[in-house]
């Protein structure tokens, strides 16, 4: 299982007002997909009304990138009132699986054993994932106010997961995690390579849907218009890159493992050299820097 967003036990969503000049970003309730289908469930429904979740996150996720992509990597997408029943339904989980899915808002469940194996994954969210919250970035306090456009950035994280999980993952240093080797990987390296690429297509949506310019992908450049960027940089730098940082004892790992790192870390400063501008991203680049 893996989990889309651990800080969104603290921050959720709420249909309180979108930030200012955003409002043409929302998707409209009638929007016609990929699929050529029309959308039935709205935001503010599934917002009044979590046992539509599922179907509206599908809707979404379809309207996003069709339906045949999405019936290709997705086996279902659903909610769950709570987590108990979650844990009812995937008896299987880890403990850590378990512990995950209670800081998460939503996350991608999958066949452990059969990663890259193209098997399917499950979406499930929950409640929560429409709280309202503050995140606190230097000395500055931002309220997130949630919306179409946010939900659909952590879709895009979602399917990421789901398509490594279908495809396994190939670096282009050629380092690879796939069902021959994803048991035997440090768990630590795996959480890095798998989120930090989950965490790169979020970025990239919120970027274009706040209409982010490189030069303020800095946390003390954030303002009251890029909530969205503002939740998932964060979330970014502190559970991927300093969890990271703090977790990989460099001289413990495989020539393997220390290639899946320096091929990711290589692509997200291909993608976003303005990340190493940040003191929190930094060091774990010097860590690997030999």
């Amino acid at each position: 299982m893996l989990t889309r967003r651990e800080f969104m036990r603290n921050v959720g969503a709420t249909t309180f007002a979108v930030a200012a000049g955003l409002e043409g970003l929302l998707g409209d309730a009638a929007a016609a997909t990929k699929s050529g289908k029309k959308r039935t469930i709205t935001f503010e429904q599934a917002f009044s009304n979590p046992k539509v979740m599922g179907k509206y996150l599908h809707e979404l996720l379809v309207e996003m990138l069709g339906e045949n992509e999405v019936k290709k990597y997705i086996n279902d997408v659903r909610h769950f009132e709570n987590r108990e029943t979650y844990f009812q339904h995937y008896p299987l989980l880890t403990e850590t699986d378990r512990e995950i899915a209670k800081l998460s808002s939503i996350v991608t469940v999958f066949e452990t054993s059969r990663f890259g194996d193209k098997v399917k994954s499950d979406i499930v969210a929950f409640p929560d994932i429409f709280k309202t919250g503050v995140v606190k970035i230097g000395d500055n306090t931002i309220s997130i106010n949630s919306n179409e456009y946010i939900i659909k950035a952590f879709l895009e994280h979602e399917f990421e997961h789901a398509k490594d999980i279908y495809l396994g993952i190939r670096l282009k240093n050629g380092a690879e995690i796939n069902s021959n080797n994803f048991g035997s990987v440090n768990p630590e390296v795996y959480r890095f390579v798998r989120e930090s690429r989950g965490y790169t297509k979020e970025l990239s949506a919120m970027m274009s849907a706040e209409k982010v310019k490189p030069s303020t992908l800095l946390l003390g450049k954030i303002d009251e218009t890029k909530r969205g960027y503002a939740l998932t940089l964060h979330d970014f730098v502190t559970t991927v890159f300093q969890r990271a940082y703090d977790k990989i004892n460099t001289r413990l790992l495989t020539h393997e493992e220390y290639r899946l790192m320096t091929g990711q870390l290589e692509q997200i400063k291909a993608e976003f050299p303005e990340l190493l501008m940040m003191d929190q991203v930094r060091p774990l680049y010097q860590k690997f820097d030999r």
